[in-house]
C-alpha cells in the first residue's frame, strides 16, 4: 500500500483534531530518529543568565539616560 492510499483511506477521513495527533506523533517518531546533527544540541533557557556579569557595575537608570542621549544626538 502506497502513502497516499494509506491517506486517502485512513487519514483523511479522520478530524482534523485526530490528525493534528497524528502529525505530534509523527513528528516526534522524526525526532526520536533524526541524525544528531539535527537535533537541537542545547536549550535556550540554559542561556538565563549568560553574560550578567557584563551589567554587573552598570546602573540601570544611567544607561538608559545615555541610550536616549545618544538616540537623539543622532537625529
Amino acid at each position: 500500500m502506497t502513502v497516499d492510499e494509506i491517506y486517502q483511506s485512513e487519514i483523511k477521513s479522520l478530524s482534523q483534531h485526530e490528525r493534528l495527533l497524528l502529525m505530534e506523533l509523527l513528528a516526534r517518531d522524526l525526532a526520536h530518529d533524526a541524525p544528531s546533527s539535527l537535533k537541537p544540541r542545547s536549550n535556550i533557557f540554559e542561556l538565563r543568565g549568560l553574560g550578567k556579569e557584563i551589567w554587573k557595575d552598570i546602573n540601570v537608570e544611567d544607561y538608559i539616560k545615555e541610550s536616549r542621549e545618544d538616540r537623539d544626538i543622532a537625529r
